[in-house]
């Protein structure tokens, strides 16, 4: 999955999810994308090194703990 899927995927997620979780920054994911999607001449690939190793992880870490309460719910 690319980061370009993965803010995509965000744009899709419904109101109440991001604004149950607004502790997570949807924004700025999603708006990561649409750099990467349409300023990819002018993206600098030091930025989408920082983004790819210490803020995708993060971000996965809240998904999984968004996930996993979601599951607990059920």
């Amino acid at each position: 999955m690319t980061l370009i899927n993965v803010g995509e995927l965000i744009k899709r997620l419904d109101d109440e999810i991001r604004n149950s979780n607004d502790h997570v920054q949807w924004r700025d994911y999603a708006g990561f994308r649409d750099v990467a999607a349409h300023a990819y001449f002018s993206i600098r690939m030091d930025r989408v090194w920082v983004y790819a190793k210490e803020e995708l992880p993060i971000f996965a870490s809240q998904i999984q703990t968004i996930l996993n309460s979601d599951n607990k719910t059920e």
